[in-house]
């Protein structure tokens, strides 16, 4: 391939280029492979379209309000991570990341907060889940709440407080507890 080749190739007069660096340069030329990726890599970078300006570049509606939606949903996810008191950590990051069923690491400070109950994950989920069961769409009361769980009154209380501290449980007036379905808080993963 000759030199003229080559600037017929990328459509680019690169004399002046080839003056200023590399004098010698054209003779040694024609040995070079185009074919090769590393073929005109001494050339540096060459534009052969201008540039947009800022003012020139366009962005559909639809592409923009779906870049904005990502944008929106990544910076909710590290403000849910940076705030959340209910969710672990770990699990916020692995979902973030797209990780579909991640357990819970027992390390962060949710965890360990949650490991001050003096129970098991596995006790905790047992008590969780008849709470949440007596509590479907009702509003019960405290006496009734702790009664209805088949383990411990003590250890059912220290869920109940839990959920109460970190918003799962919300009391109303009448001192009835429900569930708190606005959404506003972690899940208890």
């Amino acid at each position: 391939m000759s030199w003229d080749d080559v600037q017929a190739l990328v459509g680019v007069d690169l004399s002046p280029w080839l003056d200023a660096v590399a004098p010698g340069f054209q003779a040694g030329f024609a040995e070079i492979n185009v074919n090769q990726p590393s073929a005109l890599e001494g050339l540096g970078t060459l534009l052969t379209e201008e540039r947009l300006d800022d003012k020139n570049l366009r962005i559909s509606p639809e592409n923009y309000h779906q870049r904005k939606e990502r944008y929106t949903q990544r910076i909710d996810a590290m403000v849910s991570y940076a705030s959340g008191i209910t969710k672990c950590r770990s699990i916020s990051l692995l979902e973030y990341f797209g990780e579909k069923n991640a357990t819970r690491c027992g390390k962060c400070d949710v965890c360990t907060s949650r490991n001050e109950l003096d129970m098991s994950k596995y006790q905790f989920d047992q008590i969780l889940d008849q709470i949440k069961a007596n509590m479907q769409n009702n509003s019960v009361a405290l006496e009734f709440l702790v009664d209805s769980v088949k383990f411990p009154a003590e250890m059912t209380t220290k869920v109940i407080r839990w959920l109460l501290d970190n918003g799962k449980i919300l009391k109303d007036k009448d001192e009835l507890m429900h569930w708190n379905t606005k959404g506003n808080t972690d899940s208890t993963n």
